[in-house]
């Protein structure tokens, strides 16, 4: 067979499979005593084999069905597109979110105005003096709409993650209420969907640095054409998140052995055991000891060493 981690014989893997209790089923149209095993039911070393190749297939086929880089109108035509999508979409929520929205927008605004008027870099200073004119309502804009947000509340934080959100995705991706609601769907959709999410997790085992936007443009490449319904780029963030930390120990395992044995591998034994009987095994410790003695009339530093017999537990100096 060939497999990482596998048997290399059919009969060595079906024992294999019965002594570990492997899920499994019977596959369509074939007959006799062959079954199909669940990945997640095989050993570590043989997901990370099977998730790579299906990861470097599936992203060749990508390239080879798509240009990576597109010609510049065709790219700015359909940038215009999720615009106007997105538009669209802000006006078929509700009338609470979208002030919401409108007023996180507006505020974003106001803020890059704030420093190009004032000829500051974005830093701590400048997001500083601009919170305190929203968090006092010096601002008037933020004195009218303070029943629309609490403006108290805003935070260096929540604002850089505001100006992020809405340069990514513009006015709806500030309708965080909206967006929660729909996040919940969006996670439900990948996980409905197993080809899709097996399609993400071995392209996070294969390419662990991929993010929530790149990843979207893979499943918009992979699956746009499709029948398959594509989650949002906050509810994949979250998806993708959410796995990491649930197979914390197998995905390190996959993308970075050394880390895996350094923070999960348990350590077993007693180095005594080896000592069997008596000087069996000696240990010695020779650290410095600030000790000084008088030595033919002279005063001299000296080390001390210490031997131990580990069986024994006998110490000498």
């Amino acid at each position: 067979m060939g497999t990482p981690g596998l048997p290399t014989t059919s009969r060595g893997i079906t024992c294999k499979a019965t002594n570990e209790n492997w899920l499994k089923r019977k596959p369509e149209g074939v007959k006799g005593r062959a079954f199909e095993y669940h990945i997640d039911s095989l050993p570590i070393e043989t997901q990370r084999h099977l998730r790579k190749e299906q990861a470097s297939k599936a992203l060749k086929d990508i390239v080879e069905k798509f240009e990576l880089e597109e010609p510049i109108a065709e790219r700015q035509a359909k940038e215009k597109a999720k615009r106007e999508s997105l538009a669209k979409e802000l006006m078929h929520i509700s009338q609470e979110h979208r002030e919401k929205a409108l007023v996180r927008a507006e505020l974003v605004s106001l803020y890059h105005s704030f420093i190009n008027a004032q000829s500051l870099s974005r830093g701590d200073r400048a997001i500083d003096l601009f919170l305190k004119a929203v968090n006092t309502l010096e601002l008037p804009f933020a004195r009218d709409n303070k029943d629309v947000i609490d403006m108290t509340r805003i935070g260096s934080q929540m604002l850089y993650r505001w100006v992020r959100v809405f340069r990514q995705e513009g006015v709806i991706g500030l309708a965080l209420e909206f967006n929660k609601a729909k996040s919940r769907k969006g996670r439900s959709l990948i996980s409905e969907q197993p080809d899709m999410a097996e399609f993400i997790i071995a392209t996070m085992i294969e390419y662990p640095t991929t993010n929530d936007r790149k990843m979207l443009t893979l499943l918009e490449a992979r699956y746009g054409e499709s029948t398959f319904q594509l989650p949002s780029q906050s509810s994949l963030r979250i998806w993708m998140s959410s796995w990491k930390e649930k197979n914390a120990s197998s995905f390190t395992y996959m993308t970075n052995p050394d880390k895996w044995r350094n923070e999960f591998m348990s350590a077993f034994g007693d180095a005594s055991e080896i000592a069997q009987a008596l000087n069996d095994l000696w240990e010695l410790d020779a650290t410095p000891g600030d000790i000084e003695c008088v030595w033919e009339g002279n005063r001299k530093r000296v080390h001390i060493s210490g031997v131990i017999d580990v069986w024994s537990r006998r110490a000498r100096f």
